[in-house]
C-alpha cells in the first residue's frame, strides 16, 4: 500500500495507480459529471482562475519585487477579473461578489464594467474621473460626462452622424447624414447654406447664390442679412445702413467723423483769368475777364493786366461753386 491503490482493466495483466498519498489520479476518472462548488486554479500560491456557479473568472494578478529581497511576489485582485458566463464574456473592476442579475446590468454605465461581448452585443469603455468613453454595437461612439451624453458618433437614436450636447444635454451641433438639413446651436446647416432665422430675418451664407431683394436690390447673393444686407459674388454690396470705423451710413446718408459725404468736394479745377485795365490799382476801362493770354498787341504802352485764380469745386451731391482768389494786377512784361 505504500505505492497507493493500483487498480486493472484487464483482469490484472496490467495495473495502473488509482489512489496515491499526493493525490488522485484522473487518467481512471470517466464520471458523468463532478459536483464541486468551485474550482480554484492556483498560479504558485496565489488563485488565478476560479470556475464555480457564477462562471469561469481569470483574476488580476499584482506583481511586485521586494525592495529588500529582491523576490517576486504575486497577489491577487479578487475585484478585477474577466469572466465567462452564461451572459458572454467581460472584464469587470469594482467588488468581490459581482454578480448580474441580466446583460443590462452588465451593460449599465456604471456598473464597472470594462468591456463585454455578450448576446446583445459588444462595448468597449474606458472611465476617468467623471468622464467615459464607449464603443459598442448599442451606442457607437459615445462620450459622456456623469450621466450626460456629450458627444456621439453613428446612431444618436434620433438620427445617425454626429451629435453634441451641452452640460444640460441640449443638443449644440447635429449632422444626420439621413435627412437633408441640420443644425448647429441655433444655425441649420443644409447642402448648399448656413442659416438662422430671427425675428424673421434670415441670416445666411450661401454655396449657390440665393435670389433675393436687398435694400431694393434684386439679386443673387452669397451672403445676406435679413433684407438690409446683401452680398453678391461680383463683389457689390447692399445694405440699408452701415458703419466702419468713422464712416456710418444712414438713410442713404454717408458721414466720416462729423462730416457728411454731400457736402465733401468730389472735384475741384482751376484756371487763370486775364483782363486789361487803363489803371494799375483799379479796373477802368477794363476788358472782360478770359483765359486767354492778353498779346503783346492788346496792350499796348498804357494797359495793365490784371490776373485772378477761378476755383471750380463740385460738391459729392452733385452743388457746383465758383470762387476766385483774390485780383492780382502787374503789367504785362
Amino acid at each position: 500500500m505504500a505505492g497507493g491503490i493500483f487498480a486493472s482493466s484487464d483482469g490484472g495483466n496490467t495495473w495502473k495507480n488509482a489512489l496515491r498519498g499526493d493525490g488522485i489520479s484522473t487518467d481512471l476518472l470517466t464520471a458523468g459529471r463532478i459536483n464541486t462548488s468551485e474550482i480554484y486554479v492556483y498560479d504558485g500560491k496565489a488563485p488565478s482562475f476560479r470556475w464555480d456557479s457564477e462562471g469561469i473568472n481569470a483574476y488580476y494578478q499584482k506583481i511586485e519585487t521586494d525592495p529588500e529581497t529582491s523576490l517576486i511576489e504575486v497577489s491577487t485582485l479578487f475585484n478585477k477579473f474577466v469572466r465567462f458566463d452564461k451572459f458572454g464574456l467581460y472584464g469587470y473592476e469594482g467588488i468581490e461578489d459581482f454578480t448580474p442579475a441580466d446583460e443590462e446590468a452588465i451593460w449599465a454605465a456604471n456598473s464597472g464594467v470594462k468591456f463585454g461581448l455578450t448576446w446583445k452585443g459588444f462595448f468597449l469603455r474606458n472611465i476617468s474621473g467623471n468622464s467615459s468613453i464607449e464603443i459598442s454595437s448599442d451606442n457607437d461612439i459615445l462620450i459622456k460626462t456623469g450621466l450626460v451624453n456629450r458627444i456621439q458618433i453613428g446612431d444618436y437614436k434620433d438620427g445617425y452622424g454626429i451629435l453634441i450636447n451641452d452640460s444640460d444635454g441640449e443638443a449644440v451641433f447635429k449632422v444626420d447624414t439621413t435627412k437633408n438639413t441640420n443644425s448647429i446651436g441655433g444655425w441649420t446647416l443644409t447642402k448648399n447654406s448656413f442659416q438662422c432665422t430671427k425675428d424673421n430675418n434670415t441670416i445666411g451664407l450661401y454655396s449657390v447664390p440665393l435670389n433675393a431683394t436687398i435694400n431694393n436690390n434684386t439679386d443673387n447673393y452669397y451672403i445676406i442679412a435679413g433684407e438690409n444686407f446683401g452680398v453678391t459674388i461680383d463683389g457689390k454690396i447692399y445694405a440699408s445702413a452701415g458703419k466702419i470705423g468713422d464712416c456710418e451710413i444712414v438713410g442713404g446718408k454717408l458721414t466720416i467723423g462729423s462730416n457728411k459725404l454731400e457736402d465733401m468736394v468730389l472735384s475741384s479745377s482751376s484756371e487763370i483769368e486775364y483782363c486789361l485795365s487803363d489803371s494799375s490799382t483799379e479796373l477802368l476801362n477794363s476788358t472782360p475777364w478770359s483765359t486767354a493770354v492778353p498779346t503783346s498787341d492788346e496792350l499796348g504802352s498804357d494797359k495793365y493786366v490784371w490776373m485772378r485764380a477761378k476755383v471750380t469745386v463740385t460738391k459729392v451731391n452733385g452743388d457746383s461753386k465758383t470762387e476766385y482768389r483774390p485780383d492780382e494786377y502787374g503789367e504785362y512784361d
